[in-house]
């Protein structure tokens, strides 16, 4: 377990206070990032992972990147919300590795509330001082998260460890023609055989992991940069856009196109 949780990596990409009322109300978003909302007064709602949550004050919410969710406030809510990508292995998610819960009650003896109040000022200095402390503590609020919810059902994450140089290769290399027979090679197993522990690993075949991999950057991409559609899918290692764009609907449920309009409630 330490070796794994040794090789987490945590981007921070935003981070703002923001005054919610009746307009923050976005039925679908889908974001290729991990959002963390901490309500400071009033109360929203979040839909996803089969239920109904209340982002309410006394609690810090996540949710994963690539999850479907439902978004709206009913009257005003104040909340702080950062978005950040925290990774193990090179490139596999850490939620997906743990299985761990979405809310944190934040109890009256932690220093939590004080140190997420922190990350925005933080986030607007981006010195060098700033970002270790931002790493920090992110890594404290996840930390808190395993303690508390992490239950060591699921996948083993202690399994996922023979992988890294899998997850490794796909990071480097997802824009490129990648084979099975590449995959497999980097754990030194034959390709059934890597194939079927692969999945009963991380859920899904190494394939269709590598292509969800390559939506993930499509989405950073579509809303980063004004890149045409046929230049994003040729960086995201498609030969075609009609093949990007069947295999993006199939992980986001809505076409590239769409996706880049919906900008502002995939940000929020």
């Amino acid at each position: 377990m330490n070796k794994l949780l040794s090789t987490l990596r945590i981007e921070i990409q935003f981070a703002e206070i923001a005054h919610c009322g009746p307009t923050w109300n976005y039925n679908y978003a889908n974001s290729p990032f991990t959002r963390l909302y901490h309500t400071l007064s009033g109360e929203g709602i979040a839909v996803h992972s089969g239920r109904e949550y209340k982002l309410r004050p006394g609690f810090i919410h996540i949710i994963p990147e690539n999850t479907d969710v439902r978004l709206y406030c009913a009257s005003k809510m104040d909340q702080f919300y950062i978005h950040f990508r925290a990774e193990l292995l090179g490139g596999l998610s850490f939620f997906k590795a743990f299985d761990c819960g979405y809310e944190l009650k934040i109890g009256k003896s932690d220093n939590i509330k004080e140190s997420v109040g922190r990350l925005e000022k933080l986030y607007r200095e981006k010195s060098p001082p700033a970002c270790l402390e931002m790493d920090g503590i992110l890594r404290t609020i996840l930390a808190r998260i395993i303690e508390r919810n992490f239950d060591g059902s699921g996948s083993a994450p202690r399994e996922l460890i023979r992988f890294k140089a899998v997850f490794e290769y796909m990071e480097r290399n997802y824009s490129k023609k990648v084979r099975l027979a590449d995959l497999a090679a980097r754990a030194n197993l034959q390709e059934i055989y890597f194939s079927n522990l692969f999945k009963k690993a991380c859920g899904i075949p190494p394939m269709q992991f590598l292509n969800r991999k390559r939506i993930e950057k499509a989405q950073s991409l579509l809303l980063s940069s004004d890149e045409k559609l046929e230049t994003i899918a040729a960086q995201c290692g498609f030969d075609d856009v009609f093949h990007f764009s069947k295999t993006f609907r199939k992980f986001t449920a809505t076409p590239p196109s769409e996706y880049r309009r919906n900008k502002k409630a995939l940000l929020s």
